[in-house]
């Protein structure tokens, strides 16, 4: 991986596409728009609307040293061709007629780090996106990164970009899961969820934004404004869930089991009850104006926070969880 990391600080792209585990179960007329993770809907687009740009698929997958005859077709009828020299062993290079494009075929395993098998190779996704961080401005490097293993990706993003010394270019140039977490996994559908992006072009990168930071992207795109909302109910539910865990053990004297920054072992419960509700009140009232909560649902919301001591502390946290219903987001249409 190291040669290919090189190769790659040597040969920068503009927008860059790397997935983990995106070898086609199924070819021919089963592979449709919405299953292709190889050349997806959104990066197609990309190509065909800035054609004075360079462009790089990456790709690791055991699989695709079982599937070369199916691979070759498929970049066939895309007019991608093999590089018969490839600068690198053991990865397959493919281009387009123009070079614009590349394609770059691992059959390595790529690893996260595992209680069930060794090693980790997460240092290369966190070195990747240095590059892009580090280059040239001009340039304006844009990566998209898809897990379809399964393995969850999405907490890895987070810690990259709490680490980052770069954080406003991180906002704009990296983004991990085009779903924003909607349809993350190994059935992601690549023709339903494409990255939001601005005039400019840089990403809308909703994962990074806290509640108050998301309120101020709502209204821009009809289908930001549900991934928003969907995004605003998960972090409701997670806050009310992590924080009520840990109020109720403090009643009991107990320790506590998620760990926030605001409180610890020693914290009076009252203390995480009034932290809980300051971070709920500001996503209810977002939810409110966004017409996902009613007037009713909302004011009975607010006098359970005033008068929490009053209730049975469980049937107090399964009311204010049903005060936010949850969202169906099979609906999502696509671009």
């Amino acid at each position: 991986m190291e040669f290919l990391l090189e190769y790659l600080s040597s040969t920068p792209v503009k927008y860059t596409y790397f997935a983990i585990g995106s070898c086609p179960h199924s070819w021919g007329e089963e592979l449709t728009e919405s299953r292709d993770q190889l050349f997806p809907t959104f990066f197609r687009d990309w190509v065909a609307q800035h054609p004075e740009e360079t462009f790089r698929c990456i790709h690791f997958d055991p699989c695709f040293s079982k599937q070369t005859e199916e691979l070759s077709d498929y970049f066939m009828r895309l007019n991608i061709y093999p590089v018969e020299s490839p600068p690198l062993e053991n990865v397959s290079f493919w281009r387009s007629s123009t070079h614009s494009v590349e394609i770059l075929l691992s059959s390595e395993m790529f690893h996260h780090p595992s209680a069930v098998y060794p090693g980790n190779d997460e240092w290369f996704l966190e070195s990747l996106v240095d590059q892009v961080l580090q280059g040239e401005e001009p340039l304006n490097q844009k990566l998209v990164v898809q897990e379809f293993t399964g393995h969850e990706i999405i907490p890895l993003f987070k810690t990259l970009y709490s680490q980052s010394p770069f954080k406003h270019r991180f906002m704009k140039s990296i983004l991990f899961d085009i779903s924003y977490g909607v349809d993350s996994g190994c059935c992601t559908d690549m023709k339903k969820h494409y990255p939001f992006l601005t005039e400019a072009g840089d990403f809308y990168n909703l994962l990074l934004l806290a509640p108050s930071q998301l309120q101020s992207v709502i209204g821009i795109e009809k289908k930001m404004d549900v991934v928003c909302k969907y995004l605003l109910i998960r972090e409701f539910k997670e806050l009310l869930n992590n924080y009520h865990v840990d109020y109720r053990r403090r009643l009991r004297g107990e320790s506590v089991l998620f760990q926030s920054g605001e409180y610890n072992d020693t914290t009076a419960a009252n203390q995480i009850m009034a932290s809980l509700q300051t971070r709920l009140r500001i996503v209810l009232k977002i939810l409110f104006d966004m017409k996902h909560i009613s007037q009713s649902n909302y004011s009975n919301c607010i006098e359970l926070f005033e008068n929490y001591k009053d209730h049975d502390v469980y049937k107090w946290y399964t009311t204010v969880n049903n005060t936010v219903p949850i969202l169906d987001m099979s609906s999502v249409s696509a671009q």
